[in-house]
């Protein structure tokens, strides 16, 4: 089983929270009593499963931005403004061009995922870069799509406009998301 750091289940749990009581209740009505545990509980250094986080990335993409196809992107997208929008990487982010903060994907993967590994590459002067993740076949849909919302949340912290991630899911040997930017 593929797991990953709680720090996600910790953020979903923040901002449902942050939503308001009804939208808390409306996700737990959703699980079960295991889940509701572990969502509870999670410490952001735990290891969770990766298919629990999926779910409840869907679970609260669906109560937060209800009927809008784009939530799990935007779900993302709020991961990587909560993680990096203060302290430290802050100063780093606005200090960084897009292309070195995207290559140090791979060592935040590394840090928040026990299974896969990634990887980036960008030409010079260029302004796009491929991310690919190997060896994690199983990687959840929902999972994959809360990733291209981190990645656009990270690019957008740099600076740059107009940001299009771009996923290839075709290959489950490696997954791709391709980031453009102006």
């Amino acid at each position: 089983m593929s797991e990953c750091k709680g720090s996600n289940l910790v953020f979903i749990r923040k901002i449902v929270q942050a939503a308001g009581p009804e939208k808390t209740e409306a996700l737990l009505t959703k699980l079960s009593s295991e889940e509701k545990s572990a969502f509870q509980s999670a410490l952001p250094s735990a290891w969770v499963s990766t298919v629990l986080v999926s779910r409840l990335f869907e679970i609260a993409a669906d109560i937060l931005f209800p009927g809008d196809s784009q939530g799990l992107r935007l779900l993302g997208r709020e991961l990587a403004r909560d993680q990096f929008r203060s302290g430290i990487y802050r100063a780093f982010l606005r200090l960084s061009t897009v292309a070195f903060v995207i290559s140090q994907v791979a060592t935040i993967w590394q840090i928040y995922h026990r299974q896969g590994r990634a990887t980036c590459t960008w030409e010079k002067n260029e302004k796009k870069c491929d991310i690919v993740v190997v060896d994690y076949p199983e990687f959840p849909a929902a999972f994959q799509e809360e990733v291209a919302g981190f990645l656009w949340g990270m690019a957008e912290l740099t600076g740059v406009k107009n940001i299009r991630i771009l996923r290839d899911s075709a290959n489950p040997q490696a997954w791709k998301w391709t980031i453009l930017w102006e």
